[in-house]
């Protein structure tokens, strides 16, 4: 009982440190936001509450199922790769995948691009990897499991609040 209300503040990745640091839009940003160097020049970040890396889902038995070992794969050329955009997923196909055609994808979009064909593969965390496929009933497949990389997942505060 703090005696304060919850308020949801809509946001996108691309804004997220904008909208807390600039604009005090909203207090705390909670739900799958990784703990950054790139973030901490702006915002605290509380301890980390899990550990998440980045994968891709792609349509079950594709063929890129089983050709997308590791993150150095989605670097091809005929590739069409699909991202939210200005968060850590799309940071991380812009280094890994210069060759690839990149698609950018509102939240929560990304599987409907899968199963309608517009993208091939979609990189997300291990974790929305694992709810996409749960929520398309065995029609997409995550590539990695354990992930490729291995990033903590915070609760981001203003600059200089750790409480």
């Amino acid at each position: 009982a703090m005696g304060v209300q919850v308020r949801m503040v809509k946001t996108t990745w691309r804004e997220l440190v904008d909208d807390m640091a600039t604009h005090a839009k909203f207090d705390i940003a909670v739900g799958g936001i990784t703990d950054t160097v790139q973030r901490r020049l702006s915002l605290s970040f509380s301890a980390p509450y899990a550990h998440s890396g980045k994968t891709a889902v792609v349509r079950c038995g594709s063929d890129l199922e089983a050709s997308l070992a590791n993150s150095t794969s989605l670097n091809q050329k005929d590739l069409v790769i699909g991202v939210n955009e200005g968060g850590t997923n799309h940071k991380f196909v812009l280094a890994h995948a210069p060759r690839a055609t990149v698609i950018l994808i509102d939240q929560g979009s990304q599987g409907e691009a899968l199963t309608e064909g517009s993208v091939q593969v979609v990189i997300t965390d291990t974790v929305e990897a694992r709810l996409m496929t749960a929520w398309f009933g065995g029609a997409l497949c995550v590539v990695s499991d354990k992930g490729w990389t291995r990033e903590p997942k915070a609760m981001a505060l203003p600059r200089g609040d750790v409480s």
